[in-house]
């Protein structure tokens, strides 16, 4: 939910979904985000090589969401 909040206050438009890790394989997205300790999780999966990867330390950091997450949006929307 922090990140719909830090998009919103960046008035960035986003369609967010909450999906459960064994599901990633499966999915048609732009990027997932998701908790450092789950990365080697997602590794083990033969995903999508378009999708853009943030993983964050603190989940609940705005700071760390909008460092890492607004530069790939922005970069995707080039």
């Amino acid at each position: 939910m922090v990140v719909e909040d830090v998009l919103s206050k960046e008035k960035i438009e986003a369609d967010l979904e909450h999906e459960s890790i064994s599901s990633a394989p499966g999915l048609r997205t732009d990027i997932i985000v998701s908790a450092e300790n789950f990365k080697m999780q997602f590794e083990k999966f033969e995903m999508d090589p378009e999708i853009h990867f943030v993983f964050l330390h603190n989940i609940v950091s705005e700071n760390e969401i909008k460092e890492k997450l607004i530069p790939v949006i922005k970069e995707l929307s080039e």
